[in-house]
């Protein structure tokens, strides 16, 4: 029987040719570069497993970390927030990143009435005004704790310093026990002080930089890899002793079942766009074509919140039909009233079906500045989009009710407006096209969010919102192939 053994071999020399020959596919990220000073940027990947922005878990939220090679640079990391603005409840802004020594995370809590324990004890820690962190080394526990399981507990001091403010906790078997470390937190504050009395405050700050070596590992994780967190804020607002108003993230998470916190990955998403032409580009843009795009500022819109109360009413105020947004925030909880966020929701079904999303790109039309910047005073903003799971009205949407971040994905510098160009503005870009592929393949709008984590102020950005003139409107571009 005749063997036919060289043009097999040439027909394998054939196709490993055509493989070496194939383009590779286009990778898009939108990273945190800055016109100022120097620039802490993430490690930019090719593409690699665990590195394509797979989605959150059904339910979970999905954080990505940037990663600054020498230090943590709040101003640059990764914003998420949770809890309200209400009377006795608690809100805080997460910043979170890495380096190749620490995980680090600041929290900014918003909170009226500030209380601490001038002796504490770790048994008493969650008793007063206090944070923990929950780490799992891995993205699942089998529903239990495991030694790879940690939680990190820092409480507000006032002068004391940081000895005695501090608990750190393994996972066992039998639950959390106690273990030896320290040096992890800060801790400072903005109002009255900690005093103890029912004087207004304003809120506090604590921050955690954990060693990756406390945690047994020789270095920071490989990009792509996912562990699971989970955060809780204690609030004690009088002498009584009780805490009021916890506040979790992801709100229903068990402290003793890893599986229920959220997922944070170790470097930003990258998008691995179909290696096709581009066949068609479509601009989405309220009034164009039938297209209805709905968007809306929370919090303190262009006016910090103008006369309303900041505790009972600025968390529920809405600004429907408003023709600039803001976003804005600082690392001074002090100034919480000017925080603002950007929601926009785009509908995609106009797009013709039977697609592939090459990119896609959210254009908005800057329309001014928090300050004027008369001193000379320039400060950039990285404006971070990410994505939310649930709709919303803009009759109604507040900083309260608005929907929590579920993934972050693109980030953008925006600079202050020194020189105004005129009608309809300075455009800016955010590469949405993870978040847009993922919503048109399941049929979804394009639900988005954008905020800040800057650290000074004042240095909100407006921009022109849908209601405004129809050439400053938000703007959605999209590459689309035939498959």
């Amino acid at each position: 029987m005749k063997t036919y053994r060289k043009p097999l071999l040439y027909l394998l020399l054939f196709s490993l040719l055509l493989l070496a020959a194939a383009p590779a596919p286009r990778t898009r990220f939108q990273g945190p570069g800055g016109p100022q000073g120097r620039a802490y940027l993430p490690l930019l990947l090719a593409p690699q497993s665990g590195q394509t922005g797979s989605p959150p878990a059904s339910g979970q939220p999905l954080i990505h970390l940037p990663y600054f090679a020498d230090r943590p640079v709040y101003h640059q990391a990764a914003v998420f927030w949770f809890g309200r603005v209400k009377g006795a409840e608690n809100y805080a802004d997460v910043r979170i990143g890495y380096t190749d020594e620490v995980l680090f995370l600041r929290l900014t809590i918003i909170d009226q009435h500030l209380w601490y324990d001038t002796r504490p004890t770790p048994a008493e820690m969650e008793a007063w005004d206090a944070a923990a962190v929950y780490l799992h080394i891995g993205d699942g526990a089998g529903g239990r704790l495991q030694e790879r399981s940690y939680r990190f507990v820092a409480q507000l001091d006032g002068w004391e310093g940081r000895s005695g403010y501090e608990a750190v906790y393994q996972g066992s078997a039998s639950g959390w026990r106690p273990i030896s470390h320290s040096g992890f937190s800060r801790s400072g504050w903005r109002g009255n002080g900690p005093n103890n009395n029912s004087r207004e405050d304003r809120g506090h700050l604590l921050t955690f930089e954990i060693p990756f070596s406390a945690l047994g590992l020789s270095g920071p994780p490989r990009q792509g890899e996912r562990w699971k967190l989970a955060l809780n804020v204690y609030d004690r607002d009088d002498a009584a002793g009780a805490v009021r108003g916890l506040q979790r993230w992801p709100t229903a998470f068990s402290e003793t079942n890893p599986d229920t916190w959220g997922d944070i990955s170790f470097g930003m998403p990258v998008y691995q766009a179909p290696d096709l032409p581009v066949d068609q580009v479509v601009a989405l843009r309220h009034g164009v074509n039938g297209v209805t795009i709905r968007d809306a500022s929370v919090g303190g819109s262009t006016n910090c919140g103008g006369k309303v109360d900041f505790w009972n009413e600025w968390g529920d105020t809405s600004y429907p039909g408003a023709e600039h947004l803001n976003v804005q925030n600082q690392n001074d909880v002090s100034d919480f009233p000017c925080f603002s966020k950007l929601y926009i929701t785009i509908p995609l079904d106009s797009l013709p079906r039977g697609r592939a999303i090459l990119s896609a790109k959210l254009i908005l039309n800057q329309s001014g500045n928090a300050t004027s910047f008369d001193s000379g005073e320039k400060l950039n903003s990285l404006i971070q989009a990410g994505v939310v799971a649930q709709d919303w009205n803009e009759a109604t949407l507040s900083w309260n009710n608005a929907p929590l971040l579920e993934q972050n994905i693109s980030q953008t510098w925006v600079t202050p407006v020194i020189d105004w160009p005129g009608w309809p503005g300075i455009p800016y870009t955010w590469d949405v096209s993870l978040a847009a592929a993922r919503a048109y393949a399941s049929g979804q709008p394009l639900r988005l969010v954008l905020y800040s984590a800057d650290n000074f102020g004042p240095n909100g950005k407006y921009f022109y919102s849908s209601d405004a003139g129809m050439a400053g409107r938000p703007t959605l571009q999209v590459e689309l192939g035939r498959p």
